[in-house]
């Protein structure tokens, strides 16, 4: 039997105070106190089918084959954490043998599925079989008794009634609710009250009025729901409890710290990296901790973003801004809002040559640097063959050309109209390809690359053409395993065009770039949890898997030899009594070899990101171009609109030297 472990883990994190009933109106900070137990793991022979609260305490529901049944019976026993098995049940059909048993207080035994709920006799025997609307995704037994359970069909929850004498099902008819912050919910008992538990935190749900009310948040924090599945978990005051399927029993206990270090504040929606960075912040740090604030229930990216705006406006806001945060990056840059990261680097030791140019050109002006771009998430194009016609493809001028002289149907990509062709074309030059000049702020769309960019887009959307086939195919990249969609060997790389050449680009998401508020309370502590998150340990902590990588060249150096270390590792297998030797971390069917290694040191050297200056005026392009793709206006009308507004946004923004 396992002993069962307490590891002790701070995170610091800022709450909304109504989600803890205070009257205050300034905000308090809270430390997120987390303690991991474990529950024992299913022995040889033995089938896991269930983990739950059970008569207040945490148990396993396992199966074991029928000591005395005989063959397709299994025994059912409840083993509580730290303690010995229990028989629950004797000689059950091993068709039951699954992983969504649940017991209620009284010790009758359900089990959920695709299609309904069904409950065994005590003998094990099929008593009845509800089916539902749905797939039953969790039960749970308030205090009491009642029985409710909860299923979920094209994003939206509803919440059932389950009579468990004779297995009739009632609906709940106004408590139905949409899925929670990452796609997910569970439900558990407080009380006589339902609970639920998604990304967001937990809530009180009111089953007659069909309402929810945050009971403990963790939005605007630092903690994060790990990988796995809760199966239970249980709310007591400030403290919580939640059981994995993987047996770890995670306790969180909410404890005011408020007033005992500096608050640095990070605005935007971010990803798990980032949230966890900001907790071994805090952990190591005696004067600084670093709090999230992400949009609330119900708020939406542009009120969010919006919200931020009027703040920075007033001189207040957050002390780092991430890129998803705000509507406008080239206009607070003009506006001076974000500090220059250049001098605090060199102040540091920080040099830019350690780093992918990824890390500090998305925002940056000349020798200025506004904003640090944590992590790449690698995006490339590949371009048909035949489209070249023997010929190589160097300019964006060369690439128009050839999907004009090319007479056969095709489109450009799957499902792209021509509105977001015009994107692809403009969005890598910092200049528009020369139609705009940014110092004299003046702007000519009248040449004929324009109006052969136009003729293009429009012959190649794929609005009315989608059963066509595409010359272009976007590639994403998979950790270290190459991209999907490896390039045939009738396509050539294509990229995104840049003024220098054509290259992979960067996405968003752990992407997104970030900068400090010059008018930041704490511009100190803010540059140190930036400088946190630029180090070599932050750095290689990057999930690549979820197609992001490091931005620092020797955390990257370092998970390419990491990969290369392990796929020296091997195995043996034996089939048909033959002994095979093969790569013992083999991933997603592939090796990873010394010659993918230096493509993807080549792709770190070379990929760059999306010029953030020109945004308002592309968005100017695609929003206008759409009435000449559509027929409503001429070609010659649609040029000179987009002429005389692009003017006005330069004649707004004219600052000599942006």
């Amino acid at each position: 039997m396992k002993k069962a472990y307490f590891l002790s883990v701070l995170i610091w994190c800022l709450l909304v105070l109504a989600a803890c009933g205070k009257t205050d109106e300034e905000p308090h900070y809270y430390e997120i106190r987390v303690e991991s137990g474990q529950l024992e793991e299913a022995e040889k022979d033995q089938f896991l089918m269930g983990r739950q609260y059970y008569q207040g305490e945490p148990v396993s529901i396992l199966a074991e084959p029928s000591a005395d049944q005989g063959a397709g019976c299994i025994d059912v026993y409840v083993r509580p954490m730290g303690g010995d098995k229990k028989l629950l049940l004797r000689g059950v059909s091993e068709n039951y043998r699954s992983g969504g048993w649940f017991l209620d207080e009284k010790g009758r035994c359900f089990i959920r599925g695709a299609t309904g709920i069904t409950r065994l006799d005590a003998d094990g025997k099929l008593l009845y079989h509800s089916k539902t609307e749905g797939m039953v995704r969790d039960i749970c037994c308030l205090e009491g008794g009642r029985i409710i359970l909860m299923t979920g069909k094209d994003s939206i929850l509803s919440f059932w009634e389950l009579e468990p004498d004779t297995g009739q099902i009632a609906r709940i008819d106004k408590a139905t609710m949409q899925f929670g912050k990452g796609g997910y919910a569970y439900i558990g008992a407080g009380g006589e009250n339902l609970m639920l538990l998604d990304g967001d935190g937990f809530w009180r749900i009111d089953l007659k009025k069909g309402t929810k009310e945050p009971a403990l948040t963790f939005t605007g924090t630092a903690y994060t729901l790990a990988e796995g599945t809760p199966t239970d978990f249980r709310i007591d005051g400030s403290k919580a409890e939640i059981l994995w399927d993987e047996g770890r029993l995670e306790r969180l206990e909410w404890v005011d710290i408020t007033g005992k270090k500096e608050i640095i504040t990070v605005r935007g929606t971010v990803r798990g990296w980032l949230k966890r960075q900001a907790a071994l912040f805090n952990q190591s740090n005696d004067i600084y901790y670093v709090v999230i604030e992400e949009p609330g229930e119900g708020v939406s990216g542009s009120d969010f973003r919006a919200e931020t705006g009027l703040k920075l406006a007033s001189g207040k806001g957050a002390d780092i801004i991430c890129a998803n945060a705000v509507a406008d990056v080239p206009g607070l840059i003009e506006k001076g809002v974000f500090a220059d990261l250049a001098p605090l680097m060199e102040a540091s030791g920080i040099r830019e040559e350690e780093y992918s140019q990824v890390a500090f050109d998305a925002w940056r002006e000349d020798e200025k640097i506004y904003g640090f771009t944590p992590g790449m998430e690698i995006q490339d194009y590949v371009l048909d063959k035949e489209i070249l016609n023997g010929r190589e493809v160097l300019t964006i001028e060369n690439l128009v050309d050839f999907m004009l002289e090319f007479e056969g149907d095709r489109v450009f990509m799957a499902r792209a109209g021509g509105d977001e062709i015009m994107e692809y074309f403009m969005k890598g030059s910092e200049d528009l390809w020369g139609m705009v000049d940014w110092e004299s702020g003046s702007c000519d769309f009248s040449g004929e690359l324009f109006a052969q960019m136009l003729r293009a887009a429009k012959r190649y959307a794929a609005d009315e053409r989608y059963q066509y086939p595409a010359i272009v195919s976007m590639r994403y990249c998979s950790g270290f395993y190459l991209l999907d969609n490896e390039m045939k060997r009738n396509q050539v790389h294509l990229g995104v065009f840049f003024d220098d050449g054509h290259y992979a680009f960067t996405g968003s998401g752990v992407g997104d770039a970030m900068g400090i508020n010059a008018g930041a309370e704490h511009v100190e502590g803010a540059w140190e949890f930036l400088a946190f998150l630029m180090g070599e340990e932050a750095q290689s902590l990057i999930d690549y898997r979820d197609h992001a990588f490091p931005v620092n060249r020797a955390a990257f150096e370092s998970l390419i030899q990491y990969e290369l270390e392990e796929c020296k590792a091997t195995t043996e297998i034996i089939h048909d009594g033959v002994v095979y030797t093969i790569p013992a971390n083999k991933r997603h069917g592939q090796e990873f070899t010394e010659e993918q290694a230096e493509e993807f040191r080549l792709l770190f050297a070379e990929t760059r990101s999306i010029p953030y200056r020109t945004k308002p005026l592309r968005d100017i392009i695609k929003e206008e171009t759409a009435y000449y793709f559509d027929g409503a206006k001429s070609m010659e009308d649609v040029i000179a609109v987009i002429e005389n507004k692009i003017q006005l946004y330069l004649d707004e923004h004219k600052t000599g030297s942006m």
